[in-house]
């Protein structure tokens, strides 16, 4: 029982290995996507970006998202947002946010 026990715990550890060396670099565009995804609060893609992506200076998209969610709440409507954050900007928001926030202006 004792090597059963063992033999697992080796296999186990041999797999790890094997599949550690298969890290890819990970590009700034998939970062750009983990830091909109981490601003909404999704766990793994949060986990993500800060684990891989402390090599670019993403700051500004937080910032941006935080500045762009205090508007929305404030009742600024899609267009000021995207006119004045980029069309990206609609990224950093839940569906929840916008379905409770949002207001359409035509």
């Amino acid at each position: 029982m004792i090597k059963f026990v063992q033999i697992i715990i080796f296999s186990i550890l041999i797999n790890s290995c094997i599949n550690s060396a298969d890290v890819k670099p990970v590009t700034k565009q998939k970062c750009i996507q983990w830091a909109y995804k981490s601003f909404k609060g999704l766990p793994k893609e949060s986990n993500y970006f800060k684990k891989f992506c402390s090599d670019y200076n993403l700051e500004e998209i937080q910032k941006k998202c935080k500045e762009g969610l205090n508007k929305l709440i404030l009742g600024k409507d899609s267009n000021f947002l995207i006119k004045n954050y980029g069309q990206d900007i609609m990224s950093c928001f839940t569906e929840n946010d916008l379905s409770k926030f949002l207001i359409q202006k035509k």
